[in-house]
């Protein structure tokens, strides 16, 4: 039996409707996570994709606006926002949070190295 080798070339694929669309979910309001999701919705869009971002959960802390206060209709929605005082300039990490100093230390790398902040990527 002779051994034969065939070569298969792959037709180009159809692009779908949806190749130019990019969904994100953020359900976190960690820095280190809202960070990433926020550089591939620009970089999407940057490439003149259709980005859109649902903000759910703790993720909805990255939206909160600094001049907003404490929120809810009774205590416990109260204390639960006095623990939870989010906005892009509060995010902490995941990890490594330090007291404050994670964070931080992050933000000055990534100032360093010319990396747009949260509060920019809004």
């Amino acid at each position: 039996m002779a051994d034969t080798m065939t070569e298969e070339t792959a037709a180009p694929a159809e692009e779908s409707p949806q190749a130019d669309k990019m969904v994100i979910i953020a359900a976190s309001g960690d820095l280190d996570k809202a960070w990433p999701t926020l550089i591939l919705a620009t970089t999407g869009a940057a490439y003149g994709m259709d980005v859109t971002v649902f903000f759910t959960f703790w993720g909805l802390g990255i939206l909160k606006r600094p001049e907003v206060g404490l929120t809810g209709e009774d205590w416990r929605q109260r204390m639960l926002a006095v623990f939870h005082q989010a906005g892009p300039h509060k995010l902490g990490l995941s990890k490594l949070h330090f007291a404050g100093a994670g964070p931080k230390i992050m933000k000055g790398l990534a100032e360093d190295k010319g990396v747009a902040s949260v509060q920019e990527l809004l």
